[in-house]
């Protein structure tokens, strides 16, 4: 142990035997007086002491190496003569170490105790303090003055010493420790600007930011406009020679549409789906005019791409004709109809793709029809704007899908309104996590809107089709006896069967459905009720299942051992209905895209996995359950082979 560090050394039996010092050096014949090294210490032998240094150690020779050796602590040589190193500072005593610990913040430093300092006539840092007296200079009048300020000020993030009023009353100084001469001086003439009274109280959507203006009641009470200027002293910009048109009033609900008088927002909505299918939902996207997210760019392209795989011309897209997010959406979709709402002043939105569409004199004319028109609305990013947008869209019934991993307005900010963060009771959880989890790729964040609007439309068009004509009907059950009936159309999804059971009979948690032939049913969104095997009028059991936890030995194709993990299997669930459990993580397989000709074999005893396949273990058919296998709790090893394609 060298201290801070530590070196490798040679140990005493090995010195003897080899004929060398403890780092390895061949020892030499030892002359008649040993040569002494540069700094004059001895090579003789090692310091056998250690001194605590504070944060580290070092080795010292022990008293009685000293004595014997005629050396200090160090191992110099001692010729009974005290000399100094270096001058010591004014005061600095020698006489005795300080015995307490002050705390400095980040670091601690020794000091004298009270006791010391009374006894040898020094402060706290060892220092004569008959000698600082000597060369001490008159304190100056300012900041600091004779004493330390012993108060703080807050100043929002941080805070500075301050004199207290007993301080500033007893040195005549102000809270800064400045000498006062009994003049008071005033700071320059303020700027002639916002009020100090109170806060704006409304944000105003600056299209890519947003900022803070007194709200129409403000500016009357305060005699300001809306940044907070006096009217009298506002400034005025020198080429202004009239004076500026009114501000439309934001309680006006007139809408201008061109080549018509002002219409009411119904009537502007009414123009405009004329030019539209009005059967078929339409969608609106909201979001920022630039993206802050490095990521929001190509979840957009991506949602709009997913969007029109799936549905094509089932539905219409709408924009507001926006830079950022809108735009990138619509340069993603050519064959799903896109209607671009444009105010009449910015004649055209620029998008390669839709049709433009004039609605409203203003911005804010146009947010307040496009707040109202759609069935559905995409949230991405997006600013104060987007947030007024969506509770419109909240207030007019309709659904909100918010990609709040996006942040902005989406995740929750700026007056976006809550209840459109919480997953609706027909969505599935997963897929609406999937909205706010950052860490996933944006494919998946993209699947998960699709999925969902889908869920949505459906139940739009058959919120409940029990008892419809041309329906299939599945009896349900508990194993607890209860029981009911469901009805399904022939194209739903095994997912669907799967919701409508738990709704049925009023369950807690998702269980596993049970078909007679015993197998488990896959339930998912893109399994269809055909593809599953399910036939009309079966009969479907409610199951929690038990599982059995495996040591897994995998095997190539060529029979060598790969490695051994764990995996859970349901025991009563054939080893063949829980391929993607067997065949997870196995390598790929270039030779086919199925999990077939896998082979599987169980080891009747606690042993190490053989090297190779076939030289223990007992072969297993995938058609009989898990617990047909392993009954105990002991013997749970099984082996599996890679497919042998």
């Amino acid at each position: 142990d060298m201290g801070c560090y530590a070196v490798s050394v040679y140990t005493a039996e090995q010195q003897a035997r080899l004929g060398v010092d403890v780092r390895g050096a061949k020892i030499l014949p030892e002359p008649a007086q040993p040569r002494p090294s540069a700094g004059g210490q001895p090579n003789k032998e090692m310091p056998q002491g250690t001194k605590d240094m504070g944060s580290y150690s070092i080795p010292v020779f022990t008293p009685e190496q000293q004595a014997r050796l005629q050396v200090d602590e160090r191992g110099f040589k001692f010729d009974g003569q005290v000399r100094r190193t270096q001058k010591t500072l004014p005061g600095s005593p020698q006489k005795e170490k300080p015995q307490e610990i002050k705390n400095m913040g980040g670091y601690a430093v020794g000091v004298y105790s009270a006791e010391q300092q009374a006894r040898l006539g020094v402060d706290e840092r060892g220092f004569s303090r008959e000698l600082l007296a000597k060369v001490s200079t008159p304190a100056p009048t300012g900041p600091g003055g004779k004493e330390r300020p012993q108060g703080t000020k807050d100043m929002g993030s941080y805070s500075v010493p301050v004199y207290t009023p007993e301080q500033q009353a007893r040195l005549g100084v102000d809270e800064r420790g400045f000498a006062l001469d009994g003049q008071v001086r005033q700071r320059s003439k303020p700027r002639a600007g916002p009020p100090q009274k109170e806060k704006p109280q409304n944000i105003k959507d600056m299209g890519s930011y947003a900022v803070a203006v007194y709200s129409a009641e403000q500016q009357a009470r305060l005699g300001v406009d809306e940044r907070g200027f006096p009217i009298e002293s506002a400034p005025v910009p020198k080429a202004q020679a009239q004076p500026a048109p009114a501000q439309s009033s934001t309680n006006d609900d007139s809408i201008a549409m061109p080549g018509t008088p002002p219409s009411t927002i119904q009537e502007a909505i009414a123009s405009l789906i004329s030019n539209m299918d009005p059967f078929k939902p339409r969608v609106c996207v909201l979001g920022g005019t630039s993206f802050m997210n490095g990521t929001s760019k190509a979840l957009t392209a991506s949602i709009a791409q997913k969007l029109e795989a799936k549905f094509s011309d089932r539905l219409i897209v709408l924009t507001g004709g926006m830079k950022g997010v809108q735009q990138v959406f619509a340069d993603n979709i050519s064959r799903t109809p896109l209607y671009n709402l444009v105010v009449p002043c910015d004649a055209a939105s620029g998008f390669r793709n839709g049709n433009d569409l004039q609605v409203g004199k203003d911005l804010e004319q146009r947010k307040k029809v496009f707040g109202k028109i759609g069935h559905i609305y995409l949230t991405i990013e997006g600013g104060p704007g987007v947030a007024q947008e969506a509770r419109d869209a909240m207030e007019n019934g309709a659904l909100i899908l918010p990609l709040s991993r996006s942040g902005g307005a989406s995740s929750g900010a700026m007056g976006f309104p809550t209840k459109a963060l919480e997953a609706p009771d027909w969505a599935s959880d997963n897929n609406w996590a999937k909205l706010a989890n950052p860490d996933i790729p944006v494919e998946m964040s993209a699947q998960a809107v699709v999925d969902l609007l889908e869920s949505y439309l459906s139940k739009q068009a058959d919120p409940d089709s029990d008892g419809e004509v041309g329906n299939l009907m599945f009896s349900v059950r508990t194993m607890g006896g209860r029981e009911a009936s469901i009805s399904v159309r022939p194209d739903a999804s095994t997912e669907d069967v799967l919701r409508k059971t738990v709704k049925r009979l009023g369950l807690s948690k998702a269980p596993r459905l049970l078909t007679p032939t015993g197998s488990l049913l896959e339930c998912s969104r893109e399994v269809t009720i055909e593809s599953s095997g399910l036939e009309n009028g079966m009969e479907l059991t409610c199951v929690r299942m038990n599982t059995i936890k495996l040591t897994r030995h995998l095997y190539g194709r060529d029979g060598s051992y790969i490695s051994s993990d764990t995996v859970e299997l349901e025991r009563s669930v054939m080893f063949q209905a829980q391929e993607d459990h067997l065949l997870e993580k196995l390598p790929p397989n270039p030779s086919t895209s199925t999990k077939k000709h896998y082979e599987l074999a169980a080891l009747d005893f606690s042993v190490a996995p053989p090297s190779r396949w076939g030289e223990a273990g007992r072969e297993i058919d995938p058609a009989i359950p898990v617990q047909h296998i392993f009954w105990g709790e002991n013997v749970c090893q099984l082996m599996v082979r890679c497919p042998k394609q």
